[in-house]
């Protein structure tokens, strides 16, 4: 399988390029066998977040919710790797956060999801 490689990332708030790195590090992160099955195949599974027990993704994750609905009516989502690199691409998208980020890849990379219902 060939590898594709972002160049550089983009924030608002420091505008600053990191080092480029493999899209293979953007793949859903292995947990308890409690969660949810792997959509990538294989026996391992994705830690499940986001739901009123409290449950958090590792520091290297956000909890990507279903829908970007941002966990609403208490469905959980799960732990997916953060990116560590995302392109110069302008595209103003809000996050679970409620923060307004550069683009998509950006709002992941900081940490949350994608909010489908737009920031307040």
């Amino acid at each position: 399988m060939s590898s594709k490689t972002i160049q550089h990332k983009f924030a608002l708030s420091t505008l600053a390029p990191i080092a480029a790195m493999s899209l293979g590090a953007l793949s859903g992160c292995a947990g308890a066998a409690s969660g949810a099955p792997n959509p990538s195949g294989g026996g391992d599974y994705q830690t499940t977040c986001g739901v009123m027990a409290g449950d958090s993704c590792a520091a290297d994750e956000y909890c990507d919710f279903p829908d970007d609905q941002c966990g609403a009516a208490d469905v959980p989502g799960v732990c997916v790797k953060r990116p560590e690199a995302c392109t110069f691409e302008f595209n103003p998208t809000c996050g679970c956060d409620g923060t307004i980020h550069s683009n998509p890849c950006v709002v992941h990379a900081d940490g949350t999801d994608i909010n489908a219902n737009g920031c307040p």
